[in-house]
């Protein structure tokens, strides 16, 4: 993407919403990796985010 997104913490309208600058892949990783707060469903989000951590990872 080569591009900062400069937003407030939780101001996800610039992320999530009509002006988000993320393509389509991206949006359907954030909406993926939403949970609750039952642990089990946090562990299982943060698998979730294991190979998309790894590609970044391996990108910088």
């Amino acid at each position: 993407m080569e591009e900062h997104v400069d937003v407030p913490f939780g101001v996800w309208t610039k992320i999530e919403g009509n002006r988000s600058k993320l393509d389509g892949k991206q949006l359907f990783l954030l909406e993926s990796w939403d949970c609750d707060r039952n642990s089990n469903e946090i562990i299982k989000t943060l698998r979730r985010r294991i190979p998309e951590f790894l590609r970044l990872n391996k990108y910088l």
